[in-house]
């Protein structure tokens, strides 16, 4: 057990930090697993949202990923509402698009993972698990919202 609670959080960012200055410059326009992003999109994705809320609140925290998945949470909501309602139509290859490609590169849950992950090895065991069932619990409460406003 460490005293020191963002000690795990700087070891990660050190490893982070590691690993993107190893990255060759001709690599930088290669594709990741994450769908049309690129090492380059994906690197200004995590560290862009991850610094403003930190900005934002004063501290490292889950709070962008949850914002972004709770947010992804309504609005797969929404759509899917509206798609059962006839009140949108897409095809099943626009379907899929929209629905995995778009919304499923949205939302973070790999890294509502390593957030959780993190607090974990901080030993914030309260917020690590509490991470899990707020982002859980709101992102059912969107998804149904959304569904149901847009039916």
């Amino acid at each position: 057990m460490t005293d020191d609670p963002f000690r795990p959080l700087a070891t990660a960012l050190d490893g982070a930090g590691r690993l993107v200055a190893a990255v060759r410059p001709e690599q930088w326009d290669a594709p990741t697993p994450c769908t049309d992003w690129t090492v380059h999109d994906l690197v200004n994705h995590l560290v862009g949202v991850n610094l403003a809320f930190a900005h934002l609140t004063g501290r490292s925290s889950p709070y962008a990923t949850a914002t972004v998945n709770i947010l992804g949470s309504l609005a797969i909501g929404v759509l899917a509402g509206l798609t059962a309602g006839g009140k949108m139509h897409l095809s099943p290859t626009a379907r899929t698009f929209v629905f995995v490609g778009i919304l499923g590169g949205f939302t973070t849950f790999s890294s509502f993972m390593l957030d959780t992950l993190t607090l974990g090895h901080g030993n914030d065991h309260g917020l690590a698990v509490s991470n899990v069932l707020v982002q859980i619990v709101l992102g059912l409460i969107a998804v149904f919202a959304g569904y149901a406003a847009a039916r």
